[in-house]
């Protein structure tokens, strides 16, 4: 029987220790870090809100439950066969949808399902100030786990656009995520484990750091001005990103930084009888269906047509000084 009574306040040391001991079992050691691909290698049941709609109907408790809570997902324990059991809100965004299933991991990884009483993980089951411990626990792990803060360190990818770009998660937990590194990076357990992810990782940062040449569309930001060449499938030739360019026939992401490797559409939100996720052109700042900002734009690869005029007119501005100051010199010369 389970007595363990649930912690006054948020472990955050064990919770780190744990989360980086995970990272280090599953042999994980690049990002974006996808929760989907631990579900399968553990082999715990994964269910979307749909999925178990279609097995069960619309009135199976679990979803019911998941409905009056407003919850983005449940997990529990089967009891006879021990096996963990997730259902998931399908219709959240990517990003989202990924930190919730993190999180849920995080509860299962704690042991939140079997250190505590059966009905620790139910909000009618324990205080709200109980709740709120367990769920700072997950919360810490999950943003360790999607975003580790001192790999953020070592690729210099603090601020919230960087984060973005490299873990894909959502603006407002990248934001989050940007104010614990300026806040909390001078802890000691945070900054003590920069050896663990620089071996860890070591392939992954080593990779990263090769990456010094930028082609022309590039300016001194490493943002690109007119758009990114595709082949005839609308894939880029290379990643704008990372500027990998050997990819298989198959390949949907670059292998070196997790990019997808398709300017598509960031509408996620149904449309009509879908979603819009229409592969744009690689010049294009916005959706050629439906107006949602492309992914090249959305991440800030791509310029604004009001940079690319403003950098157009300053380099006019230039040429044209340039121009008189070669007149003036040669005037002078012709003396």
């Amino acid at each position: 029987m389970r007595t363990n009574l649930i912690p006054p306040k948020a472990r955050l040391e064990r919770t780190l220790r744990i989360v980086r001991q995970f990272i280090k079992d599953t042999g994980i050691c690049m990002l974006p870090i996808d929760p989907f691909k631990i579900y399968k290698e553990f082999d715990w049941a994964l269910f979307s809100c749909k999925e178990i709609e279609e097995l069960k109907g619309k009135d199976d408790l679990l979803l019911l439950k998941i409905r009056k809570e407003k919850a983005d997902a449940i997990t529990f324990r089967d009891r006879q066969t021990g096996t963990y059991i997730t259902v998931y809100e399908e219709n959240n965004l990517p990003e989202r949808i990924r930190w919730t299933l993190a999180h849920e991991i995080a509860h299962i990884k704690l042991d939140h399902l079997t250190d505590f009483n059966e009905t620790c993980m139910s909000r009618g089951g324990i205080s709200a100030q109980q709740y709120k411990v367990l769920e700072r626990e997950a919360n810490i792990f999950a943003a360790e786990f999607l975003s580790p803060m001192a790999l953020l360190v070592l690729l210099e990818a603090t601020q919230s656009d960087q984060i973005i770009s490299y873990c894909q998660i959502s603006k407002e937990a990248a934001d989050h995520r940007e104010r614990e590194i300026r806040s909390y990076w001078g802890l000691k357990v945070y900054s003590q484990s920069t050896t663990f992810y620089k071996e860890q990782f070591r392939n992954f940062l080593n990779d990263i750091n090769k990456v010094i040449s930028f082609n022309s569309n590039y300016d001194k930001d490493g943002i690109i001005a007119m758009g990114v060449p595709t082949d005839e499938n609308n894939r880029f030739l290379t990643c704008p990103r990372c500027n990998k360019s050997d990819f298989s026939k198959v390949a949907r992401y670059c292998t070196l930084c997790g990019l997808f490797l398709f300017n598509s559409c960031s509408n996620t939100y149904a449309v009509e009888d879908g979603y819009c996720n229409h592969v744009n052109d690689g010049n294009a700042r916005y959706c050629e269906i439906c107006g949602a900002p492309t992914v090249l734009f959305t991440l800030g690869i791509l310029q604004s047509w009001e940079e690319i005029r403003k950098s157009s007119s300053r380099n006019e501005d230039l040429n044209k000084k340039a121009e008189n100051i070669f007149h003036l010199v040669k005037g002078t010369t012709g003396k």
